[in-house]
């Protein structure tokens, strides 16, 4: 790897001298490609892109718990509304006609669209 990475340079240097208008190509490529042409170089790039692709596989597992948890949550909310809507009152959070208003709302809700438990 070694003589490929002195290969390089001096195609470099030949192509592109440091005394010409080419110099910051000069530069760039002896950057991006002689310099990756070594050991250390490319163990670098290996656990980066590793770190990378874990940090990805994290992000997805966080995504997928965060909407299995909203999901869950709105199962409760729907199944326990009742006793949702009793914990609010009974803790103050909030009035007793706002509760009587929500059961009336959805009263009003089921009565025109049915009762859609004895559909399913």
């Amino acid at each position: 790897l070694s003589d490929a990475r002195f290969a390089c340079e001096d195609a470099i240097d030949k192509c592109f001298p440091l005394d010409s208008d080419a110099r910051l190509i000069h530069v760039e490529l002896k950057r991006d490609v002689c310099r990756k042409l070594n050991c250390e170089a490319r163990k670098a790039l290996r656990s980066e892109e590793q770190g990378q692709m874990m940090s990805t596989a994290l992000l997805v597992f966080l995504l997928i718990l965060a909407c299995v948890l909203a999901f869950t949550f709105m199962i409760c909310c729907v199944d326990f509304s009742d006793d949702m809507m009793q914990w609010a009152q009974d803790s103050k959070v909030v009035s007793k006609g706002a509760v009587k208003e929500a059961v009336k709302m959805r009263e009003t809700v089921k009565a025109k669209t049915g009762n859609r438990t004895k559909m399913i």
